[in-house]
């Protein structure tokens, strides 16, 4: 079974997406700050990321995710839509997605970033997520 980080403070989008991504087979760890994300890195398989966090934001801790765990798929999941807020998370996540979203389109963007981290399981057979 897959694994996720979702890192998001919003307790009823937290809920929601936690819901969601449950529902289509994912294991999920949700945590409310980045502050003690250090302990699950080598426990799941990507990173979804808010931005808007208390204490870290989810630049710092994105940034220093990928300086311990590169290979850890790393999406960022934020209601930032800006052009600068995006190519500020994209210079350190594999990809960037604004709120609001559908489910179905973070279900693909995990499965891509799941791809192209794994190239060499079938991690998308019907038994797998």
């Amino acid at each position: 079974m897959i694994r996720l980080l979702y890192i998001e403070d919003e307790q009823e989008l937290g809920e929601w997406v936690v819901r969601e991504l449950k529902d289509r087979g994912y294991e999920v760890i949700w945590l409310k700050s980045g502050e003690k994300v250090d302990p699950y890195l080598e426990q799941v398989d990507l990173i979804i990321l808010d931005i808007m966090l208390p204490g870290l934001d989810g630049f710092s801790v994105g940034r220093r995710i990928k300086r311990s765990k590169q290979e850890l798929p790393l999406l960022m999941l934020s209601a930032r839509s800006a052009v600068e807020d995006k190519l500020e998370g994209l210079e350190f996540a594999d990809d960037y997605l604004t709120k609001p979203f559908h489910p179905d389109e973070l279900d693909a963007r995990i499965k891509v970033l799941l791809r192209r981290y794994r190239k060499d399981q079938d991690i998308f057979t019907e038994n797998a997520v």
